[in-house]
């Protein structure tokens, strides 16, 4: 059986939404993208959103999956809960997916790396039930594997 994860959203930091999308400063137009991934298109979607030189984040649902991306700096951050390698839910908010979670636990290795350099590298945060995506990065998830 599959279970879609949930999008949690928080129209604050510049975020709107809008059906079942959500995004944050100009986000590329959807529906080409969209096509794309469930086409199986993957180098077609993934230069469709490099080549989007603004500044963004998306979240979006379709029929089959999620998708979600960030710019190449990460304007606006995403977030994600992943339970058992699963994807559970996914916002642009880390307090809403943190209070899913019964007892947080701190990750110390990228605490310290926090506190040197202030930013945690890749996709780990302070907390190792959260992750985010990376500069530039997107995920489809669907059937239960993240692409």
């Amino acid at each position: 059986m599959t279970v879609e994860p949930e999008i949690l959203f928080t129209p604050e930091y510049g975020w709107a939404a809008s059906s079942d999308s959500f995004s944050g400063g100009t986000a590329p137009e959807l529906g080409p993208i969209l096509s794309a991934v469930e086409e199986c298109k993957l180098e077609s979607w993934m230069d469709r959103i490099r080549s989007h030189n603004t500044h963004f984040g998306f979240m979006t649902r379709s029929e089959t999956g999620v998708l979600a991306a960030v710019d190449r700096i990460r304007s606006y951050p995403i977030f994600y809960l992943l339970e058992d390698e699963r994807l559970v839910a996914i916002s642009n908010n880390a307090r809403s997916l943190l209070e899913r979670v019964e007892e947080p636990t701190v990750d110390l290795d990228n605490l310290k790396q926090l506190a040197a350099t202030g930013y945690v590298l890749g996709s780990g945060t302070v907390y190792r039930e959260l992750r985010q995506l990376k500069p530039g990065e997107a995920i489809w998830w669907s059937n239960d594997r993240m692409t």
